[in-house]
Order: structure tokens, then sequence, then C-alpha cells
């Protein structure tokens, strides 16, 4: 009661002046909480999905190449795709032998799934999974990376 009593009788400036300082502080409170709902969500829902991704140019496989699976693992781990859960991407799974490669509807190369076997560090066959037969050659999508910034201009 003291403290209203000493508000109600302060001089006019410094009643205006606390008030100024109450008003800017709940401004910037609800600046804040909206902002943080923001970007709580623009996280929830992925903080990249709408962003422009480079690829490199995918890398042929043909039966008979010298390749290992951790190798062919790697560089679709860098193309995005992930082990044994499917995504958006793409997914894959290995066995001891082989690999199964299983495009998502984001890829954007090849839709068809295909399964790769390995015989003594040579691709012994590649197989669609979809047609049951045998292809020749399989494109391991390229590796991903960021845009390029505004700024960035080609060489002339």
């Amino acid at each position: 009661m003291v403290i209203i009593s000493k508000f109600v009788h302060a001089p006019v400036w410094l009643k205006v002046s606390a008030c100024s300082v109450v008003i800017l502080i709940a401004g910037a409170t609800d600046g804040f909480v909206r902002l943080s709902r923001y970007v709580d969500a623009k996280l929830h829902d992925g903080a990249l999905g709408t962003a422009t991704l480079f690829y490199s140019a995918p890398r042929l496989l043909e039966i008979g190449d010298q390749v290992s699976l951790e190798s062919i693992a790697s560089e679709l781990r860098v193309a995005g795709y992930t082990e044994g859960t499917a995504n958006n991407i793409g997914s894959y799974t290995i066995s001891s032998d082989a690999m199964t490669i299983t495009p998502g509807h984001d890829s954007y190369f090849r839709s068809e799934p295909v399964r790769i076997r390995i015989h003594e560090g040579v691709i012994s066959s590649l197989d669609s999974i979809a047609s049951r037969q045998v292809v020749q050659a399989y494109d391991v999508p390229g590796s991903c990376g960021w845009p390029l910034p505004a700024w960035h201009s080609a060489p002339a």
C-alpha cells in the first residue's frame, strides 16, 4: 500500500518513465515468446525442410567393379541415406555379402530399389528388386552439398 501511495504522489515524469519501462519489458517478453514459438515450430518441422541442396554427380557401379560394401554405405550416408530405417531420401541395408538400396520418394535420381552382391571385393550381381531382373549398371547417388551463398557468382 505504501508503494502505491508513493507512486500516486510521484512526479509525472517518474510515472511516465516507470510506465514506459513496464511497456518495454512487456513488449520484449512478448517478442521473445513469439520468436521462441516460431523457432520451436521450425525445428519440429525440420529446420532444413525447404532448403535447396546440391548433389554431386552419381557414381556408376557395374558388375565387375572392385568396391566394398562399406565404401558404398559411406557414399550413401553422405548423400542423405540412412541404414535400416526408411527416410524421404532413401535407405540401405547391409548383410555379409550384399547390400539393398531403397531410394525414398524424395530421391532425386532413381526410384528403383536394387540389391548389390559382392564376391571377393568385386560386384558379382546387381539385381532390381522391383522387376527381379539383372541390372548391368546402377547409379549410386552423389554426395549432398550445401547451397551456394547468394553473393557467390560463377567465374566468367
